[in-house]
């Protein structure tokens, strides 16, 4: 008898540990998210509910750490990640394809990309993934452009293609994702607010100037 209690208490402490908490308190805005990268003190906190990160790596435990996508999205594109909210990827890194490729996302949802262009637009070139927020270095592309989710997010990008002198390409990627569980979030803006530019401007660089291109990522 004793054991089936605690058996049954067991399970009913396992299960409430799995629900996840309902979002509560005011919404947190886009550009607190921009801003906490200005902000050192951030470094030495222990609050949220923990990160991961997602990445490419070879699922059999091998070391062809490539092409490893979540699920195949039809008409040639990949599923790189597929997340409830709420949530925030704080960084964004790609290598192994050419200049060209595209990369599309979706918030919440939402039929229409949020957020696409080619590799190059996207880690560099279009506000405001801008150095040094985001740029082309080294071989890779990378982003710290804070990609911010309230119920959920799904990035995608065309399969790998087939380069004429070095054949079938490689795409390798990592995302650092930070659970928000419990915390409205104000989702990644379709538009800018005058805030929002003035946060972004604390580490970004304006629209149209040169792109660093030695620095380490």
């Amino acid at each position: 008898m004793i054991r089936t209690l605690l058996s049954l208490l067991t399970a009913v402490l396992l299960m409430t540990g799995c629900v996840q908490k309902e979002p509560s308190g005011p919404e947190r805005p886009w550009r607190e998210f921009m801003m906490d990268l200005i902000q050192p003190e951030q470094l030495c906190m222990l609050e949220g509910e923990g990160t991961e990160l997602l990445s490419s790596y070879d699922r059999t435990g091998g070391n062809d750490d490539f092409n490893s996508f979540v699920a195949d999205a039809g008409n040639g594109w990949k599923v790189i990640a597929d997340l409830k909210g709420p949530g925030v990827i704080r960084r964004f890194w790609m290598t192994g394809s050419d200049y060209g490729h595209p990369v599309r996302i979706f918030i919440d949802g939402e039929d229409t990309p949020r957020i696409e262009g080619t590799m190059e637009t996207l880690f560099g070139d279009m506000y405001p993934w801008v150095h040094p927020l985001a740029q082309y270095v080294n071989m890779c592309f990378y982003s710290y452009v804070p990609i911010t989710f309230a119920r959920s997010i799904r990035i995608e990008t065309k399969g790998p293609n087939t380069h004429p002198i070095w054949g079938p390409r490689k795409i390798y990627f990592h995302l650092n994702v930070e659970d928000l569980s419990g915390t409205r979030v104000q989702s990644y803006p379709k538009e800018l607010s005058e805030a929002d530019r003035r946060a972004v401007g604390q580490r970004a660089l304006r629209p149209g100037t040169v792109r660093a291109t030695t620095a380490s990522v």
